[in-house]
């Protein structure tokens, strides 16, 4: 089959709990394969958050059998991204013959899958006995719109302008997580003058924003709430400082050098974290409030250890993961398992 009409089936972990990380990365990766020629399909569920536009390049299908809908469309490779998924799906798909490729975060057993990709801090080859294996910030998917503004948007000392402090619990924050944050800003307002920025995702719970705008109400530092919003890059880029949950928006914050601390808020992010830490790239946050604020004021009183913390960051990632995935897919990959 031409390479302009191969059609390639990408399957994110759409339930709404787990967040949006999973679909962020494959609307990513689906935006590199049209780059290459390829007509990316994403299966979500019937209940998936609101998903963004392929314009064009690439289509979203609700509710439906990985498998049968792989049958159906003539699809020789299917993309897994979510836990549960490569266990569950890949020896079915096997059986088609079709071609398997994994993005994980943890590690996984044999399973029949002709490429993994780990593109985590922590990764390493010890966590897969599978042959095919790409893994580290090398592999990063990071959304086109976050490269473009990485050039456009610079992390400075700000002597004279109010700090921005950017909040995002990622796309769903189930647990509700951003309350104890914007707990910590109201501790640091008393010693700090600043601007906060909030942001829930697009399948925060329905409650969520009403609890942190009765919240917003009681602070004394100007405070904006938005979920979801189309700037969202912007945004990010141009806070001072970002307080982040451990997935897909760490992994933005670094790249665009935003000095960063993130939370942990699901056992995936674990290693990835403690990973970033290590390379000196980031500062694991405190579940506490008021531990949490000493360590946002350390940061917004230390333009030096802010410059460190992006320049350390920023020479991990280089912006070209899904392409380098989507070169490899686009190939055509070998069975290889």
């Amino acid at each position: 089959m031409p390479a302009m009409t191969r059609k390639i089936l990408l399957v994110p972990d759409s339930r709404r709990s787990v967040g949006f990380g999973h679909i962020s990365r494959l609307t990513t990766l689906a935006d590199a394969l049209a780059d290459f020629g390829l007509r990316p399909v994403i299966l979500v569920r019937r209940d998936a958050p609101p998903m963004p536009t392929g314009r064009g390049r690439w289509t979203i299908r609700r509710g439906g059998d990985a498998v049968k809908m792989s049958l159906r469309l003539g699809i020789d490779t299917v993309v897994l991204d979510g836990y549960g998924l490569p266990v569950k799906l890949a020896p079915r798909l096997a059986r088609l013959g079709l071609r398997i490729a994994c993005i994980d975060d943890m590690g996984l057993p044999r399973l029949p899958l002709d490429l993994i990709v780990n593109p985590n801090a922590h990764a390493h080859r010890g966590l897969y006995r599978n042959k095919n294996c790409r893994l580290g910030p090398r592999y990063a998917l990071l959304r086109q719109s976050v490269i473009a503004t990485r050039e456009a948007f610079r992390v400075k000392a700000v002597p004279d302008k109010k700090p921005v402090i950017f909040v995002c619990m990622g796309g769903a924050d189930p647990h509700g997580r951003t309350v104890g944050v914007v707990e910590a800003l109201g501790h640091l307002s008393t010693s700090h003058d600043f601007r906060a920025t909030i942001i829930l995702g697009p399948a925060a719970p329905a409650d969520l924003a009403a609890k942190v705008s009765d919240q917003a109400r009681t602070m004394p530092m100007p405070m904006r709430l938005l979920q979801a919003p189309d700037n969202f890059v912007a945004e990010l880029a141009a806070a001072t400082v970002a307080v982040v949950s451990g997935g897909v928006v760490l992994t933005e914050s670094i790249f665009l050098g935003i000095p960063a601390i993130a939370l942990v808020l699901a056992d995936n992010q674990v290693d990835g974290v403690a990973a970033w830490k290590r390379a000196g790239a980031v500062t694991v946050g405190a579940t506490e409030p008021l531990t949490l604020a000493e360590q946002l004021a350390a940061l917004l009183d230390n333009s030096q250890a802010r410059h460190d913390q992006s320049n350390r960051g920023q020479h991990l990632l280089d912006g070209k993961g899904a392409r380098r995935i989507a070169q490899i897919l686009a190939s055509g990959l070998r069975h290889g398992r």
